[in-house]
């Protein structure tokens, strides 16, 4: 982990793991339909 420029500065929450889960499958996804792999994107379910 990079230090912090202030001893006082905590990690700040960009993305929780279920939303980076879920945007890394639809980017797979994606990418498989473009390849030609597939014949439609799959859908990635909604984090709630």
């Amino acid at each position: 982990m990079r230090s912090p420029y202030n001893s006082f500065a905590k990690r700040r929450p960009v993305a929780g793991k279920r939303e980076r889960r879920r945007r890394q499958a639809r980017i797979v996804a994606i990418q498989r339909f473009a390849k030609g792999k597939t014949e439609k994107i799959a859908d990635t379910s909604k984090v709630k």
